[in-house]
């Protein structure tokens, strides 16, 4: 199923993500084209009991605007074994208090519980949550949640979690990911979690701020694992005195300009061929950008593979 910009075309594609959506059958792939998607048939969308893949042309191609007035979708309890995949897209102005779902005001783009998916090389910026979960809030998924290659830019939430909420759930991870300019008004400026473990790889967790506690706010340390991560200085001695810290390290990222949002990394970026060299083998995987995932050999920490 296709979703382009502009009007439908009769039988080959929808006019908005939720008319494909509400055609979809479980297992089908929604592929969303380029463009700005707004308004009430693609905001608010209601992911029950299917999986589905939505597949955007890339983070810099497919922008999601809510507009301030709804998330992007809530994903809840999945009949099929297999995974949601949501993928290569942006998700802005999400605001989790103006969902008008009835439901726990929390995750500002996406609400997912009881369900398993990946989320992959997309751009989470300026969402936000009246309680948990500025950008995204997760709970009760058994097999847990997988973020790979994506960037958390200026995310807020009201209680904790600025970027994403991890709670209640198993297995989740946090791998080649980018957080900055993330705010919580209580823990976990960057992410936070309640009663689970986390894995993080080869992420950036850099400049984001906590009323309360750190940035990264972990739970139940001592059953997680942060490794070959850029943490900001404090973080990084906060977390080698709690968890399982594996070859994390300190230093400025080098953005080509945080000021400009632009968080792709300099030549000279410290997160060059740092990630984790198990993923130096990612096959024909993709960075944020579309750039092949390992250029020189070893994945960059980040989102970002400098080309």
């Amino acid at each position: 199923r296709y979703v382009p910009v502009s009007a439908a075309f009769p039988n080959t594609s929808y006019a908005s993500i939720g008319e494909a959506l509400a055609q979809s059958n479980n297992g089908d792939t929604i592929r969303v084209g380029s463009g700005t998607f707004s308004g009430p048939l693609n905001r608010d969308l209601n992911i029950d009991d299917i999986t589905v893949q939505i597949i955007g042309s890339g983070a810099f191609r497919t922008t999601i605007d809510m507009e301030g007035m709804g998330r992007f979708a809530r994903i809840t309890e999945q009949v099929d074994p297999n995974k949601s995949t949501i993928y290569g897209m942006r998700f802005v102005n999400g605001s989790a208090a103006a969902s008008g779902q009835g439901v726990y005001p929390a995750g500002g783009a996406l609400w997912i519980y009881g369900a398993e998916a990946t989320v992959e090389n997309c751009i989470f910026e300026a969402n936000t949550s009246g309680t948990q979960g500025g950008a995204v809030w997760v709970d009760g998924a058994t097999l847990g949640l997988m973020f790979r290659d994506c960037l958390f830019f200026d995310n807020v939430s009201a209680q904790s979690g600025g970027g994403i909420l991890f709670a209640g759930s198993t297995q989740n991870s946090v791998i080649g990911c980018t957080f900055t300019d993330n705010r919580a008004l209580g823990s976990g400026g960057a992410i936070a979690t309640f009663d689970t473990a986390l894995y993080v790889d080869s992420s950036i967790i850099w400049g984001n701020q906590s009323l309360v506690g750190p940035s990264l706010d972990i739970a139940s340390p001592q059953s997680s694992v942060v490794r070959y991560c850029d943490l900001a200085p404090g973080e990084l001695a906060t977390w080698q005195g709690q968890g399982q810290s594996i070859n994390n390290f300190s230093a400025n990222p080098r953005y080509i300009s945080r000021s400009g949002n632009d968080y792709r990394l300099r030549p000279a970026s410290p997160c060059r061929n740092t990630g984790n060299p198990i993923f130096s083998n990612f096959g024909n995987a993709y960075d944020l950008t579309n750039g092949r995932r390992v250029f020189e050999g070893r994945m960059e920490v980040g989102a970002d593979e400098t080309q």
